[in-house]
């Protein structure tokens, strides 16, 4: 019975090819010196690997941002860094995650009056840097893949001097800046393309 039982198990029995997948340990630094973003060190950043094959990215959430270790399989990689994580800005938000060059911040606190898009607080400070075309070496030696990072800011401080007469009690004063870009790419800084509004705020110090 075992007999007549074998070639039908072996005709039932299905063939699979083993694949192997090799992978490299890569040390990323990061250096924030001239981001300007002294207060900003409690925080840390974001990493993400974007296989140039079109594979699924991988996201890094850095504690530290100085510094980390990744493993990561034989390939090329464009890779991403930028301060905070995707959820730690409470006036910005981001979208368009699956691809390098859609990845986009944009202003989460907006009012639409008059048919005019106000950004009714300051997006906080943004900075990025971009590495394209990192190889991940399977035969590396541990520790001797490294990738170096140096954000620059998208977010700039603007100061306002106003010279207003007659009025010598005024107590409160709001502002508004037309032509500020409603978002940003993070690859490479472009507003060129993005919708344009109107930042508001309030005078900080007012003096007759």
């Amino acid at each position: 019975v075992l007999f007549l039982l074998l070639p039908l198990w072996l005709a039932s029995c299905e063939r699979r090819e083993l694949t192997f997948y090799t992978e490299a340990e890569i040390t990323v630094t990061a250096d924030w010196s001239r981001a300007d973003q002294q207060e900003e060190s409690q925080y840390g950043a974001t990493l993400i690997f974007y296989p140039q094959d079109g594979g699924t990215p991988r996201v890094v959430l850095m504690g530290d941002r100085t510094q980390t270790t990744v493993r990561l399989p034989d390939g090329r990689y464009d890779a991403i860094l930028f301060n905070r994580s995707f959820d730690e800005f409470g006036t910005m938000a981001f979208r368009g995650q699956e691809q390098l060059h859609t990845l986009e911040a944009y202003a989460l606190q907006t009012e639409t009056r008059y048919g005019t898009k106000i950004i009714t607080a300051a997006p906080g400070k943004l900075a990025s840097a971009v590495i394209r075309g990192a190889r991940s070496v399977a035969d590396c030696p541990d520790g001797a893949c490294r990738l170096q990072f140096t954000p620059l800011p998208f977010t700039r401080k603007v100061k306002v001097k106003l010279h207003i007469t007659g009025i010598n009690n005024l107590k409160q004063a709001t502002c508004q800046l037309s032509g500020v870009p409603l978002s940003i790419y993070l690859h490479d800084g472009n507003t060129d393309n993005a919708e344009k509004g109107v930042q508001e705020f309030e005078v900080e110090d007012i003096t007759p």
